[in-house]
């Protein structure tokens, strides 16, 4: 796999030291976006969030040039013509240098017709942090283990009050057939998909309990790789499917 680092095309990994922080702590941000065959789907509302990390952080960077290095790498890897996924990695050394951006593509292809089971993690999301996209991801990386674990395809997310947050891997919606909610937290990543999908769907902001689910008639997921795609369970909690929302939803998303 051929990826972009440091203005080089690289093909065979690059030198790190155990002393770097990205290495040690994990310390840096990313983004992951959606290539649709034909364009980087809002490769500018997933940079001002990963600028404002950095920036909100004390974190200089460099930026690179986005579209050319995608369509390079796409060349290079054999995946022009296609959908694919692209991240953009910025690894964090040293606080002294300028992250530089790491960019990859890999061949994606999204699941329209997919439903989604959850299971609720057991432990909490309490931290500045679950508002950025940090590299030191390790939480839901547990989070989806644990659900996979469990037969279940994600794993919602919880604080100590009860509250609903989102999935290891995308924002959450409920509706009770007549309006949507999405949860409101300063636990909660901003959500690209979510203001997407803002643009096709009534959609309210507000906190969510746990003990609220059941209350209502549907859920979803949404993130900028697979839309929005209907969760048929949580836990024992089971909810209809509405396809129609969906689609109007991935229209804006993918």
């Amino acid at each position: 796999m051929i990826f972009y680092y440091k203005g080089e095309y690289v093909a065979d990994g690059w030198q790190v030291s155990p002393d770097d922080l990205h290495v040690r702590f994990g310390v840096g941000f990313f983004e992951t976006l959606y290539y649709s065959g034909q364009m980087i789907r809002y490769l500018d509302a997933h940079l001002e969030r990963v600028f404002h990390s950095m920036e909100q952080f004390q974190v200089a960077y460099a930026k690179a040039p986005w579209e050319e290095v995608v369509a390079e790498l796409l060349h290079r890897n054999g995946l022009a013509g296609g959908t694919a996924k692209v991240n953009i990695f910025y690894p964090v050394a040293d606080f002294g240098q300028r992250a530089q951006p790491l960019i990859q593509v890999s061949p994606w292809h999204p699941e329209p017709d997919r439903l989604y089971r959850l299971v609720v993690y057991p432990w909490h999301q309490e931290s500045y942090l679950s508002g950025h996209k940090s590299m030191n991801y390790m939480h839901n990386v547990l989070a989806k283990r644990h659900a996979r674990q469990q037969d279940r395809d994600d794993a919602l997310l919880t604080d100590s009050a009860g509250q609903v947050l989102e999935t290891s891997a995308c924002a959450l919606l409920f509706s009770d057939g007549s309006g949507f909610v999405a949860p409101k937290s300063d636990f909660t990543l901003r959500s690209v998909s979510l203001a997407r999908a803002a643009g096709a769907l009534p959609i309210r902001h507000r906190s969510v309990r746990l003990a609220e689910l059941p209350e209502f008639r549907h859920a979803y997921v949404l993130n900028s790789l697979i839309g929005m795609r209907p969760v048929t369970s949580i836990g024992d909690t089971a909810y209809e499917p509405d396809e129609k929302s969906c689609e109007l939803a991935t229209l804006r998303i993918l």
